[in-house]
């Protein structure tokens, strides 16, 4: 989307802002959480260790560049990968949560998105432990700072202070 184009007043987005042409003012980062459902860890067991983890099934994302898999993850000051083995691929964030809530693997997701189920336990971590590598941070992002109307000022403070809560992210 061209924000300033297309005269949107703010745009939220997951990325590496990369465009100089607008301001960018970081909400959050975006960690991922490896989740299944309480049934899938009941029928298959859950994974403790790596080489476990490598018979389970996955509900993975993949789109027009691809389909995600293997994830990253951090050991020690080492990015390492490991495979995953994908018995479904969906290209929306919604299905793919889910597909995981109906026991049909593990998948990983931001953590922003599985607030309401990590709390309600329709999903539960797996591995917490491992050091998953995020994705890019969420981003607010305007035009120039100049004249930026009262109304927009206060929306992008409105938000920084609402995703800067506790109870915005869940533990």
């Amino acid at each position: 989307m061209d924000i300033i184009g297309e005269r949107y007043d703010v745009a939220i987005r997951i990325t590496e802002p990369d465009d100089s042409s607008l301001i960018a003012r970081k909400l959050a980062d975006n960690p991922f959480v490896m989740v299944a459902s309480p049934d899938y860890l009941e029928k298959h067991g859950q994974p403790r260790t790596l080489a476990e983890l490598e018979r389970h099934r996955f509900v993975v994302y993949g789109n027009d560049n691809g389909v995600v898999q293997s994830w990253r993850y951090r050991d020690h000051a080492e990015i390492k990968t490991f495979s995953v083995n994908a018995c479904i691929t969906v290209n929306d964030g919604e299905v793919l949560l889910q597909a995981t809530q109906d026991g049909m693997g593990i998948s990983l997701a931001a953590r922003f998105g599985l607030c309401e189920a990590l709390k309600n336990g329709s999903l539960l971590p797996v591995m917490p432990a491992l050091d998953l590598v995020p994705y890019a941070p969420i981003h607010i992002m305007y035009p120039s700072r100049r004249h930026l109307p009262n109304k927009t000022r206060l929306f992008i403070e409105r938000m920084l202070d609402y995703v800067g809560q506790p109870a915005f992210w869940i533990d």
